[in-house]
């Protein structure tokens, strides 16, 4: 489980960091044998790390769950079994070999999914949950919407002309994309 804020604070010590912060919806919270989480950057003196440009540099963590306190605060009525709760931890000792930069590639394989970059990774994830719900979307449709007959109507939906010639071009230029997609991300 995790969260892509950055929001926690993170001292240089030896062997690694001092970790403390809060971050929000973090999906499997209760279910996760580790968190990860990503923080500012401070020297041992407790000063605040920034790139050439002056910007804060961050980096992202990797802890076991036993570091955290999860937070109740995911009361919703739909996605309840996410458990995308709060979390925190406090003076959360992470061994350098447990950080890294989310703006590089993987330092310890060259497979594609380790060298791609994390905001085309994030937006990747997304996009096979929209994938599957058109899939899914195409199941029903066909399972049980094609049946069905509209108000006042004498074809089900899935014998009307222009229904069915919609649905199939939609249908071809979805698995279409959806191949392009996979090819892209050499899957």
């Amino acid at each position: 489980a995790g969260s892509g804020a950055v929001t926690g604070k993170a001292v240089e010590t030896d062997g690694g960091y001092i970790l403390s912060g809060q971050w929000s919806y973090a999906s499997g919270s209760l279910y996760a044998s580790h968190f990860t989480a990503n923080a500012y950057l401070y020297d041992k003196n407790k000063k605040q790390i920034v790139d050439e440009n002056g910007e804060a540099v961050y980096r992202s963590f990797l802890f076991p769950a036993e570091e955290v306190e999860i937070l109740d605060t995911w009361h919703t009525m739909g996605l309840r079994a996410s458990c995308s709760n709060d979390y925190k931890t406090t003076n959360c000792f992470v061994p350098k070999e447990h950080s890294f930069d989310l703006t590089k590639g993987s330092i310890f394989t060259e497979h594609t999914l380790y060298r791609y970059p994390f905001d085309a990774f994030a937006t990747t994830n997304i996009a096979v949950m929209c994938t599957g719900i058109a899939q899914h979307f195409i199941e029903v449709f066909e399972r049980d919407v094609a049946t069905k007959k509209p108000l006042h109507g004498d074809l089900s939906l899935g014998n009307i002309p222009q229904v069915e010639q919609r649905f199939k071009s939609l249908t071809e230029a979805f698995y279409k994309a959806r191949e392009m997609f996979l090819a892209d991300i050499n899957i």
